[in-house]
This record gives structure tokens, C-alpha cells and sequence, in this order.
């Protein structure tokens, strides 16, 4: 008769025993995966060839698509959501921190070989190791996509590497630099034509003017083409370089810009900065571009001529807040239209 004891331990080698056919089993697999050769090897070096990609570039590139779960070598020529999912599963196998340097600056070269940086408006965002420096975004201690009245501060980015990145930010509206370290903060990022890409990252340390970041491949995407307009009679100001200013009205406002009317033409590429309120969510001071002259410049009835106008410069801020308004309108538009129906039934 088998004593409990005995059959512990009989239970305790056969689990032992399974554990080691799983790992032998994954030890082949990773072997095969270093050493045999892929599904699209051919296109994997033809491509190579054709984006002159240097001998450790090559090299770099072959150590992220043999880690990667990707079934055809050259995956990572064709989107740069699977190159930056190749790139993070590296970084989390080897630790980034422990990379040699070169490797990571063949990662960075590859990145931009291979267009997925700024340059290529074909692909979107996946990862701030996208971003450039030099761009603006904003900064924020909470997510103001959800709070009305949180305080942003716009800011550059002042560098990109692997392992962190950094915008300038000494003191401003989220307080002393020294005050962030430690503490997550949402950063929002405009790219014209494009989509507002935003994202919780972590302030690691502080050097000079500049807060150093984590990074995150975690990027929400807030689309910009194709905005829904909604037609609105607000009043607006708008302020010219010699000091002169203007009154006038939105006719109606989207995301990506406006139709407004003024009193005067205004020449079509100019640059005017103009003022309103949405309601809700308060003032907006933003800049715009003259797109087109409407009706080829003839007043309306009430001796306005009206303009097609689009955001220019910093305005992520006031795009988020005009897309919570519309939303906002909508909804009430809705509820009021099914009341209604209610009570007619």
C-alpha cells in the first residue's frame, strides 16, 4: 500500500519531469528560431539591400526578428507596429539597460531607415521612441481629456534615445521640476494631419531644463482627419501683429478648424490668433490660418464675409477641448431628439 507521503513524492518527480519536457521543448524551439532559416529570408535580404542598411544594422535587425514570435523574417519592413513590438520584446529579453551601446544606436539608425520616425506621414505612432526632438507637446499631472480644468504646460522635446527621453521643463504650471521626479505625467502629442497621441510616462530624474522619461509603446490615438462639424454662433476676437483686433462669430467648429466670419477679408495664408469661449470649458486663445474666402469675398446679409480657417501652432489643448464639446452637443442633441419621441408615442 502506498503511504501519502510516497505519493507526494511520486506526484512531486512526475510534475518535475514535465516541467523538464516543456523546457527542452522551448530550448528547441528558440533554437530552431536562432539558427534555422525563416519564412521571407529572401525578401528579408533584398530589403536589406534596397534600404542600405550597414553590416551591424543587419546584424541588430536579425537579433529582433529571431526574438520576435513573427513567422516571416522581413515582418518588420512592413509596419512599424511590428518593428517597435520586435524592439520591446528585445529590450525586455536582454533589459535595455544592459544592451551595448552600439546596438542601441543601430536600433535608433534602423528606426529612421526604415521611415518609421516623423518623416513618414504613411505610418502612424506606436511608441515615444518615435518621437523627435524638437516637436511640441504638452505635459499634464492628469489626463484633461477627463478633466476640463487641469493645468498643461507646452514643451519641447529635447532628446530621443533608447533607453529615456526628455522635454525642457524647469518651472511652469505643474510646478518645480524637482517637485515631478517620481510622478507619472500625461503627455499629448499633435501631428498635423494625423492624430493626437497621448500617454502616461514616468519622470525618472531631473538634469538642468530637461525631465527625463520613460518611455511607452502604450500610445492612445485621437484621429484628426475627417472631424465632424457642428454649427455654433460664439463669439470670437481676433488679435493681428500690428495690435489691431476684430470682432466677429464662429458659424461652426471642428477639431481640425473652423468657419468664421468677420466684418473684413482677411488674405488667404494669413496667420491671425483669435479668442472664444466654448462653453463649458471656458476661453481659447489659439492660432489660425486663413484657408479660403467664401463667396468670393461678398458679405452675407448681416455684412460679415465668411472664412475657412484651420489650427495652426500649439493646439492640441484646444482641439481636445472642442472635441469634448462636440461630443458633449451630440449627446444632448440625441437626448433631446428621443424625448421628444417618447412623448410623441
Amino acid at each position: 500500500m502506498i503511504t501519502p507521503m510516497t505519493f507526494s513524492w511520486i506526484v512531486f518527480i512526475i510534475i518535475l519531469l514535465l516541467l523538464l519536457v516543456v523546457l527542452l521543448e522551448i530550448s528547441r524551439s528558440n533554437s530552431r528560431r536562432e539558427n534555422d532559416e525563416m519564412f521571407g529570408s529572401a525578401d528579408f535580404d533584398r530589403k536589406t539591400k534596397e534600404c542600405h542598411l550597414t553590416d551591424k544594422e543587419i546584424r541588430t535587425l536579425n537579433k529582433l526578428v529571431r526574438i520576435s514570435t513573427f513567422s516571416n523574417k522581413d515582418a518588420v519592413f512592413n509596419s512599424p507596429i511590428l518593428f517597435e513590438e520586435a524592439v520591446n520584446r528585445f529590450y525586455d529579453f536582454r533589459q535595455v539597460d544592459h544592451i551595448r551601446a552600439e546596438t542601441l544606436d543601430a536600433v535608433t539608425s534602423l528606426r529612421h531607415k526604415l521611415g518609421y520616425t516623423e518623416s513618414s506621414s504613411e505610418f502612424s505612432y506606436v511608441s515615444t521612441r518615435q518621437f523627435s526632438p524638437g516637436e511640441s507637446l504638452s505635459i499634464s499631472l492628469v489626463d484633461i481629456s477627463l478633466n476640463k480644468q487641469a493645468s498643461s504646460e507646452t514643451v519641447k522635446i529635447a532628446f530621443v534615445n533608447e533607453m529615456y527621453w526628455g522635454v525642457y521643463y524647469q518651472e511652469g504650471k505643474l510646478g518645480p521640476s524637482s517637485s515631478l521626479t517620481g510622478r507619472d505625467i500625461r503627455v499629448r502629442l499633435t501631428r498635423s494631419q494625423d492624430a493626437i497621441y497621448s500617454s502616461w510616462v514616468r519622470v525618472v530624474s531631473v538634469d538642468g531644463d530637461r525631465l527625463i522619461l520613460t518611455h511607452s509603446t502604450h500610445l492612445d490615438k485621437y484621429q484628426l482627419r475627417r472631424w465632424i462639424r457642428e454649427q455654433v454662433r460664439f463669439p470670437v476676437v481676433a488679435s493681428l501683429d500690428d495690435g489691431s483686433t476684430f470682432s466677429g462669430f464662429l458659424i461652426d467648429l471642428s477639431a481640425g478648424g473652423i468657419l468664421v466670419a468677420f466684418p473684413k477679408a482677411f488674405s488667404e495664408n494669413k496667420k491671425i490668433t483669435i479668442q472664444f469661449e466654448i462653453p463649458g470649458f471656458g476661453m481659447e486663445a489659439v492660432d489660425v490660418q486663413i484657408l479660403r474666402v467664401l463667396h468670393s469675398g461678398r458679405p452675407d446679409e448681416s455684412g460679415f464675409i465668411s472664412h475657412s480657417a484651420s489650427f495652426v501652432g500649439e493646439f492640441g489643448r484646444t482641439q481636445e477641448r472642442v472635441l469634448q464639446y462636440i461630443f458633449e452637443a451630440r449627446k444632448h442633441q440625441k437626448e433631446a431628439q428621443e424625448s421628444v419621441e417618447n412623448g410623441s408615442n
